[in-house]
C-alpha cells in the first residue's frame, strides 16, 4: 500500500509541472456570407 501512495504521490508532482497551454481560439460566428458592418441596411426577411 505505502508503495502505490509513493507512487501517486510522484505522479501528482508531475502533473503540476507540466504548463497548461491553451489551444482556443476566438469564437467564430457564421453569418452566412453577409458582411457584418451592412446588417443595418437588410430587411427583417
Amino acid at each position: 500500500m505505502s508503495s502505490f501512495f509513493l507512487l501517486l504521490q510522484k505522479v501528482h508532482e508531475n502533473v503540476h509541472d507540466f504548463s497548461m497551454k491553451l489551444n482556443d481560439t476566438e469564437p467564430k460566428i457564421y453569418t452566412g456570407g453577409v458582411d457584418v458592418n451592412s446588417w443595418t441596411k437588410l430587411s427583417k426577411t
